[in-house]
């Protein structure tokens, strides 16, 4: 070290690559950025937006695994409930709505997003389904407690009118 500045040669320098290499391999490499799974579509609340109250009027669909889903419009007081079947094969949705008999036919995309904090993932649908191009959703249950305490509900009656059906 001369003028308080440290020379590595030549050998130091591969030497400390090596180290670096082998500290990646024995801790594993960095997790990779979420990827897209189309299952996530399903048993998930989707929201248009975060009601700041109960009261609040918000759009809320609900994609169940047994071919059925559940659009429901308003407040956690007043709203409407529309049923429809669907198939989904990958990213693709055939849907008909069981009340008017309407079908639809859109592709979707999830993504882990931050367009709406608190939300974490973004469903996009192409073309627009029934004029909804962008939902929003959360990762895990807990998160969805902590900033939507009814979103469970809302999903268990989902899931009790489709057993119904």
């Amino acid at each position: 070290m001369r003028d308080g500045k440290l020379k590595l040669g030549v050998g130091a320098a591969a030497a400390a690559v090596v180290c670096v290499s082998l500290l990646v391999r024995a801790c594993g490499t960095p997790a990779p950025v979420e990827t897209q799974d189309p299952k996530e579509i399903l048993g998930r609340v989707w929201f248009d937006k975060l009601p700041a109250t109960r009261k609040d009027p918000v759009d809320v669909w609900i994609f169940l695994g047994g071919g059925i889903g559940i659009e429901d419009k308003g407040s956690f007081y007043k709203f409407t409930i529309e049923m429809f079947d669907l198939e989904r094969r990958g990213s693709e949705l055939e849907i008909a709505f069981l009340q008017d008999g309407k079908k639809a036919k859109t592709t979707f995309d999830i993504k882990p997003c931050d367009d709406k904090p608190p939300f974490n993932r973004c469903l996009t649908f192409s073309p627009p389904l029934r004029g909804v191009s962008k939902l929003y959703g959360f990762a895990y249950d807990d998160e969805m407690d902590a900033h939507v305490a009814w979103g469970r509900s809302v999903r268990r009656t989902a899931e009790a009118r489709a057993r119904e059906r």
